[in-house]
């Protein structure tokens, strides 16, 4: 009786399905898997009995079975027992295989991009040893593990996949990251406002989104000795902060586009001016050609003077009210005018820009396309800014200053004659 509770037990021990071996023949009612020299007993008890049978082995090099079903493992390799009980045949696959001592994974941490696939890889110590496979996850929300040792990243996070095979365990630690995000180049250029000359040691930091001063830094630059700089993006829309010494902490929305050839900002910033006193800066992209900054405004004495690439300079009792600080006829700018409040603090003053490439085109979308952005500055401030609308237009009407206060235009129309600005 002991002995057959013996047989049983080791019976318990080594009935194991599914197997690395391979899937068994679909006749096949069970695998047992026993070390060369064990037995098994396949048979069936009668009280405290074995009962006779014919039993027979497919290999008997393999393994032998007797009349009561007992089965010895002779050499490793697999054979088939089949035996008939009471009415019904029953047909076992015997593998014969060295003692299962311990299970080791290819790799004991994998990192994960969110989406990503791996194939963990179980070996089993001694070679040659035959065990079920079972894979486990820790947290299936972040890692996923298939029959076959498949893992998958699901979301940012860690978890810890198990092979079980047998009484043996291996782990493997898997982080899952992000995504990764295409990048494209983005490029430019920093200038001064008043002489377009480049800026240096300029540092450029991209945030996502737009009017996002104070997120998270999402990448940086810094300008060279000619001011050019390149950064990998990913498509998206951007605020750029533009900072450097002795200059006006600057702030502009732009966007990263799939499209290379639209990726390329040149700007300019400012360095203070004195309280009291605005700047205006246009940039643009590299085409139209020539863009023209127009100022308008009362000169004291009930006329209006009129600043533009025409006449630089507007005077009030001898002094400075306005000036063109420079004009740029060959794409991207910088424009810049300055103005003067502590020698007219008083009256509406009129900022327009003027594509004055297509100036003789009324319907030209030349100018809404591009990319125009007019900057502000007061004293030692960013005070506003302005994208120019996409609408068809040669003139656009971008703010005026009413008593000291910007009021925000931002309309378009047409104006074919450089002079008639009011």
């Amino acid at each position: 009786m002991k002995k057959l509770r013996g047989l049983v037990l080791l019976l318990m021990m080594v009935l194991i399905m599914p197997l690395t071996a391979g899937k068994a023949s679909a006749k096949t009612y069970m695998t047992v898997i026993i070390p060369k020299g064990k037995t098994v007993s396949l048979g069936i008890a009668k009280g405290s009995k074995l009962q006779k049978s014919a039993w027979t082995s497919s290999k008997k090099s393999v393994a032998t079975v007797n009349s009561y079903g007992v089965v010895k493992g002779k050499s490793n390799g697999t054979a088939i027992i089949t035996g008939k009980v009471g009415n019904k045949k029953r047909t076992i696959r015997v593998i014969v295989a060295p003692k299962l001592k311990s299970v080791m994974l290819n790799k004991t941490s994998v990192n994960l991009l969110k989406g990503q696939t791996y194939t963990l890889k179980a070996k089993l110590n001694p070679s040659g040893a035959k065990a079920a496979i079972y894979w486990k996850s820790n947290n299936a929300k972040v890692v996923s593990v298939n029959s076959k040792g498949v893992i998958k990243g699901l979301k940012p996070g860690t978890a810890t996949v198990t092979v079980v095979a047998g009484k043996f365990k291996a782990k493997c630690k898997v982080t899952v990251s992000a995504a990764s995000e295409k990048k494209y180049k983005f490029s430019g250029k920093i200038t001064d406002s008043v002489d377009g000359s480049p800026i240096s040691k300029a540092t450029l930091k991209f945030r996502k989104g737009y009017n996002n001063k104070n997120g998270k830094v999402y990448a940086t630059a810094k300008t060279k000795s000619n001011g050019s700089y390149s950064v990998k993006l990913a498509a998206g829309q951007y605020t750029i902060q533009v900072s450097r010494k002795s200059y006006v902490t600057t702030y502009i929305n732009s966007s990263c586009s799939k499209k290379k050839s639209y990726n390329y900002l040149e700007t300019s910033i400012s360095k203070p001016v004195a309280n009291g006193r605005y700047r205006v800066v246009l940039t643009w992209g590299s085409t139209p050609r020539d863009l023209d900054a127009h100022l308008t405004g009362p000169t004291g004495y009930g006329g209006e003077f009129h600043v533009y690439y025409r006449n630089k300079n507007a005077y009030r009792n001898g002094q400075v009210i306005a000036n063109l600080d420079v004009d740029d006829t060959t794409s991207y700018g910088p424009e810049t005018v300055t103005i003067n409040f502590d020698v007219a603090p008083t009256g509406t003053y009129r900022y327009y820009i003027h594509d004055y490439t297509n100036r003789s085109y009324s319907y030209s979308k030349a100018l809404a396309g591009s990319r125009a952005r007019v900057i502000v500055y007061k004293g030692s401030r960013q005070i506003a800014s302005y994208s120019v609308p996409n609408k068809a237009g040669t003139k656009w009407h971008v703010f005026d200053i009413v008593n000291g206060k910007i009021v925000k235009r931002n309309t378009m129309g047409y104006e074919g004659d450089s002079t008639n600005f009011k």
